[in-house]
Parts: C-alpha cells; structure tokens; sequence
C-alpha cells in the first residue's frame, strides 16, 4: 500500500514523529516529463521522492534554454529551500522517469505542526539537513571532475 511506502521512506523518523507526518501527507504521481514545480513559483510544500526519478533543472543564462543539475531517486528530499523559508523555488524540477510518486506535505501544515510539536520539527530538519549535505558532497565531488 502507499502507506506503507511512506513509512518505508520515512523510516529515518522516530514512530511519534512519522506518525505526525503521515498525517500532513498528499500523494503525487507523475508521469515522465511532468512538472513538480517550477523556477519561482511560491515556494509551499516539501516533497520526498517515493518511487521513479525526478529532474532539478536550471537556467543557462542562453533565452530560455534549461539544463538538467541533478536527478533525484527514491528517498530524496525535493523542494527543501521552503523549509528554509525562501519565498520562490530555486530550479524547475519535473518527472524524469514513466512513473514517479512523490509525497507533498504543504509548508502551512508542517509550520503548524512544527509549532505544536518542536521536537518533530527538529528531526525533520536534521534529515533535511543531512539529505542536503549529502547532495553538497556528491556535488561536490564531480565539479571536481570538471575542473
């Protein structure tokens, strides 16, 4: 079931606090090509990769040709600068694969529940936190191969 999907992903939260965020759940499922959201649209909701690939996109500063930065699998965290309160996404991020699911808790809702609950908030800002470091290094690593 979707539900247990969710949890399967999520499994990096304590019980309460997956608990508490199943409940701010919506389920999305695109189909290749599709878009999440795009380069400054408001940003309102955080997303985590459920299954298929998902495509980060930027501006090349030539009209308004875009190129692929990054692609993100089962697990990853999508639209995570909302958490840190930026008014617009940053990238256009669109279905990369047939399918792919991805789970959407709206910001207004994880702000509440982060006010009722700190400590859920904590722990989700350390996953995002460390998902984000994660992506830096592996980043990181290839400009490395670049340059």
């Amino acid at each position: 079931s979707v539900l247990e999907e969710i949890k399967e992903l999520l499994v990096a939260f304590s019980p309460t606090t997956l608990n508490e965020i199943i409940s701010l759940c919506s389920l999305e499922v695109l189909s290749e090509g599709n878009i999440l959201f795009k380069i400054g649209e408001k940003s309102d909701a955080l997303y985590f990769v459920l299954s298929g690939r998902m495509a980060v996109k930027q501006k090349t500063g030539f009209e308004e040709r875009m190129q692929v930065v990054g692609l993100l699998d089962k697990g990853a965290v999508v639209g995570e600068g909302s958490l840190a309160m930026q008014p617009s996404r940053s990238t256009t991020v669109v279905a990369a694969s047939p399918e792919s699911k991805v789970v959407k808790i709206e910001l207004s809702k994880l702000l509440k529940m982060i006010q009722e609950k700190p400590e859920a908030g904590v722990e989700l800002y350390r996953i995002c936190l460390q998902s984000c470091s994660l992506r830096l290094r592996e980043n990181t690593k290839r400009m490395a191969y670049i340059l």
